[in-house]
C-alpha cells in the first residue's frame, strides 16, 4: 500500500480516495501479494492499477456535465479502483 501512496505522489499532490476506494485497493494488493509467483512485479503492477485507476477516473470526469470542481478533479472512488486481480493481463 505504502507504494501505491509514493506512486501517486508525484503526480498528484493532494488526492481525495473514499474510504471504501483505498480498502478495495488495499484488498486487491494484499490478494496479490498472496498468489505472487516467480514473475510478479510489484511496482509494474502499482503502476499498471494507478493507471487503470486514473484511465477510470477520466471516463467519469467525461461525463460530468459543465464545469468540473476541483475536488472531483481530486476524488478517487470506489467504482474507479479495479477489483480484479487480472489488471492488464495479470501483470505477470
Amino acid at each position: 500500500m505504502s507504494l501505491f501512496k509514493y506512486s501517486i505522489t508525484p503526480v498528484i499532490k493532494m488526492t481525495i480516495a473514499e474510504e471504501h476506494a483505498i480498502e478495495k485497493v488495499r484488498n486487491l494488493l494484499q490478494s496479490r501479494l498472496n498468489e505472487k509467483d516467480d514473475h510478479f512485479s510489484n511496482s509494474r503492477f502499482v503502476r499498471n492499477l494507478f493507471d487503470d485507476i486514473t484511465l477510470n477516473q477520466s471516463k467519469r470526469l467525461s461525463n460530468l456535465p459543465g464545469n468540473i470542481a476541483k475536488e472531483s478533479l481530486m476524488l478517487i472512488t470506489k467504482e474507479e479502483s479495479p477489483s480484479s486481480l487480472l489488471i492488464r493481463g495479470n501483470c505477470s
